[in-house]
């Protein structure tokens, strides 16, 4: 859990939603579990020219909207504290 500053006198502090964070980190954990095989794939494009490009585009795919995702729910973390 990320410390957050105690109110001493002052409003309450409103804290984040740390569940967002656990979604966002879920997130990341999919989408570069295949994002990574997908730069191997292009090494391995690079010595055998019999590689399917389609195999790749399907990783990179899968890979992104996750990733994206997560970017986007960390957004939404990071504001839940305002």
């Amino acid at each position: 859990m990320i410390p957050e500053p105690d109110s001493y006198g002052s409003p309450p502090v409103q804290r984040r939603n740390n569940n967002l964070l656990c979604v966002a980190i879920i997130l990341f954990i999919f989408g570069f579990a295949f994002l990574q095989p997908a730069w191997l794939m292009v090494g391995w494009w690079g010595f055998m020219s019999s590689f399917d490009p389609l195999i790749l585009t399907v990783f990179v795919l899968i890979g992104i909207v996750p990733t994206s995702g997560g970017i986007y729910v960390m957004w939404k973390w990071w504001n839940s504290g305002s």
